[in-house]
């Protein structure tokens, strides 16, 4: 299964940054090909693409990556990291206690909440990530509104930890990391549909100290 979500990871990884590679090769031969004439508009494409291509590989490098260990270790770093996935997306993302430090490897766990919370949200919407500390647990929460929310089932079958390996693919693989990762850390990550407008996706961990 471990060889299986890495394989399906890299396969996610790539199909997400290819896009932005072939739109800098066009803008470089749109340059080659009609020359100075055209250098304004190709060197504007190939800026934004290069822009979006490094926000993406942050985010990666920060969500399924050893980075994401340390380099996360507070609220508003989190969500500082899941603006480099919305891009130009309508969503707007908040956060209740942004300067609540995190202990290692919770930072890395909420990012992929919040990623998980993207996937809910096709047409934009509003994100509020919140961190709920008591004696007895930590609870990271993700809650999700607009006017059309759904996680697609799809992807959330990946948060089944029984799923068997010819069950997992490029869709749901981000789905089964975050829930293997949430393990590691000794929690579960749950969805509840608490309307077709609003959905909330939390994990409850060991207090923060």
């Amino acid at each position: 299964m471990d060889l299986r979500i890495s394989e399906l990871l890299a396969s996610r990884i790539c199909h997400d940054l290819v896009s932005g590679v072939g739109a800098i090769n066009n803008g470089i031969e749109l340059v080659s090909e009609f020359g100075i004439n055209m250098s304004d508009d190709a060197f504007a494409l190939i800026g934004l693409s290069a822009e979006q291509l490094s926000s993406r590989l942050q985010f990666f490098r920060l969500a399924y990556g050893e980075a994401g260990m340390r380099s996360l270790p507070t609220v508003s770093s989190v969500v500082a990291a899941a603006i480099l996935l919305i891009g130009d997306r309508e969503i707007k993302i908040s956060a209740n206690e942004p300067e609540q430090t995190l202990p290692e490897g919770y930072g890395k766990l909420f990012l992929n909440l919040a990623s998980l919370a993207l996937d809910a949200l096709p047409r934009g919407g509003v994100i509020e990530v919140f961190v709920e500390n008591s004696p007895e647990n930590c609870r990271l929460r993700a809650n999700i509104v607009a006017d059309q929310v759904k996680l697609d089932d799809r992807i959330a079958s990946g948060l089944n930890l029984a799923l068997a390996d010819e069950s997992l693919n490029v869709t749901n693989v981000h789905a089964c990391f975050s829930q293997r990762y949430a393990r590691v850390l000794g929690g579960e990550i749950v969805v509840e549909n608490n309307s077709d407008e609003q959905l909330t996706i939390f994990v409850e961990l060991p207090p923060i100290p």
